[in-house]
């Protein structure tokens, strides 16, 4: 799945404008990188769509470090 379509995917299931989307996409994904391991966050981040991959595996990349 592309960036857009993921953010307007959780637009629309949330019921809000792509931008508070956005600020709630990355807002998850900052939560459960500080609970997943190491391990299992760069898993995620390689789900994701390259826009969010790459804060995900730079805080991860961090975290481990």
């Amino acid at each position: 799945m592309d960036y857009d379509t993921f953010i307007s995917e959780v637009s629309r299931r949330a019921h809000v404008d792509s931008e508070v989307a956005v600020a709630l996409t990355r807002a998850t994904l900052a939560t459960l990188q500080e609970r997943l391991t190491g391990g299992e966050a760069l898993d995620l981040a390689a789900q994701l769509p390259l826009p969010l991959q790459t804060g995900s595996a730079t805080a991860v990349r961090r975290a481990v470090a």
